[in-house]
């Protein structure tokens, strides 16, 4: 890895951890600027984030196991890994539902990674 693309890593992960944030604390905000509200503020902004990081840690591992030699092997391995990851998934899912984190996570993945690789098309 070069180092456009580690200092390309680091914003999208920056960028998403704002999105994540900023849409938990506005979710989770109750409507009051005292102590009680921010300390829930707060404790969703955290779950959002480690919920966001689970799922980015999710996705990376899925995107390596299909990509290795081993999966596409045999025909049984690849269809109990599918499953496996299928099953992992939809845990993973209903989690970050839950935590306000699913959101973020797509639009991350399907809308401001788009935007922020858009110069690489450019590139010479």
């Amino acid at each position: 890895r070069n180092l456009t693309q580690a200092k390309h890593d680091i914003r999208a992960a920056w960028t998403s951890m704002l999105l994540t944030v900023t849409y938990a604390a506005l979710r989770s905000w109750p409507g009051a600027f005292d102590m009680p509200a921010l300390t829930t503020v707060v404790v969703a902004s955290g779950c959002a984030l480690l919920a966001e990081g689970a799922l980015e840690v999710l996705w990376l591992g899925q995107e390596l196991m299909i990509e290795s030699e081993w999966y596409y092997e045999e025909r049984s391995k690849m269809l109990l890994a599918s499953f496996i990851m299928s099953s992992v998934n939809a845990i993973a899912w209903a989690a970050a539902f839950q935590y306000y984190a699913m959101v973020p996570f797509f639009a991350s993945r399907f809308v401001k990674d788009d935007f922020l690789d858009v110069y690489r098309s450019y590139a010479p």
